[in-house]
């Protein structure tokens, strides 16, 4: 489905009617948008459009009309219109450059104009003596803002770890709402794409999917749920169990277990987020472990739920599961 609201009620009405007259469970969540980039573009249109600089990502999904053909990995070498707008940043900050020289300074002709080679000298601008500054369109308010605003959308184009991008956005956007020195509008703007991110966590939390791609984190396995409390912990725990007693039926069990892999920590928010709560710290249960009566006994799963073959890198899961699929099927 895609981010028009009405589908949503569709998706309820369906999961109804299904019930009732097939006998079929269907949960609308798992037809949710699990695109990442998809997710990320409507916070960043919801942001826009509190600034009134687009339409609101409920009505027109700029993402669908216009960018979903388009690859997910931006090639920042490859756009021309980047390429034309950085050539024309380094003209114009050659051209402020040579108001700055002085007339005695030119006789002997040797004197060279730098030219900057990042396309932040744009921005750059506000930083200029008032009088300097004057020769651009963009008032000396309007670089602020752009600068805020530039600063607070930058962790959406993280290209290179587009995994983490849903959670950084998400601590990015609460961070600055907090920032007593962000501009009202901004923080304004910021306050609106917190709660339509909440929306698609709430979501998340929801689909089975997403359930299960946690649970198959080796850094984040069952336990993780304990942050959510005991609820989300069984429910994690019946439904691993149901999907995994249906592919056990076809492994096959090959390779002695490989060597632990040892975690290496990215940052510290990346820490926070999936640090594991001790069982205790779950409100009013205990976290499933291998010893748990919802887990088959001796089964394979318990070898993943004690974090057998380690906890493996944050960002790396799938190098992990390429090694340990060999002795955990």
């Amino acid at each position: 489905m895609d981010n028009a609201s009405m589908n949503d009620v569709l998706a309820r009405t369906l999961r109804l009617l299904l019930l009732k007259h097939c006998g079929i469970h269907f949960t609308p969540e798992n037809g949710q948008i699990h695109c990442l980039t998809h997710v990320v573009n409507l916070i960043v249109q919801k942001i826009l459009h509190e600034l009134f600089e687009a339409d609101d990502p409920t009505l027109h999904d700029y993402y669908e009309l216009f960018n979903k053909h388009l690859p997910i990995h931006y090639d920042l070498d490859g756009d021309e219109k980047n390429q034309q707008l950085h050539a024309k940043g380094k003209e114009e900050q050659a051209k402020v450059r040579k108001t700055q020289i002085d007339d005695s300074t030119d006789d002997d002709g040797d004197d060279e104009i730098e030219e900057e080679d990042d396309i932040d000298v744009l921005l750059e601008g506000a930083n200029l003596e008032e009088d300097v500054a004057g020769a651009s369109t963009v008032k000396k308010r309007e670089w602020k803002t752009l600068q805020q605003l530039g600063s607070m959308l930058e962790v959406s184009c993280l290209y290179f770890c587009p995994l983490l991008t849903f959670i950084c956005t998400m601590h990015e956007l609460k961070t600055r709402i907090e920032n007593d020195e962000l501009l009202p509008n901004l923080c304004n703007a910021a306050a609106a794409g917190l709660e339509k991110l909440e929306e698609y966590y709430e979501s998340a939390k929801q689909s089975q999917y997403t359930v299960l791609a946690t649970i198959l984190h080796p850094s984040l396995h069952l336990e993780w749920f304990c942050n959510l409390g005991s609820n989300f912990v069984l429910h994690a725990c019946v439904l691993f169990k149901h999907v995994y007693a249906r592919y056990a039926e076809d492994a096959v069990s090959l390779a002695p277990k490989p060597a632990p892999i040892v975690i290496k920590a990215s940052n510290s928010f990346l820490d926070a987020v999936c640090t594991i709560k001790p069982p205790e710290a779950a409100s009013g249960g205990v976290a499933p472990t291998a010893a748990s009566p919802l887990v088959p006994e001796h089964s394979k799963g318990e070898k993943y739920f004690v974090f057998e073959g380690g906890h493996g890198e944050y960002g790396a899961l799938l190098d992990w599961w390429k090694i340990s699929v060999l002795y955990l099927l």
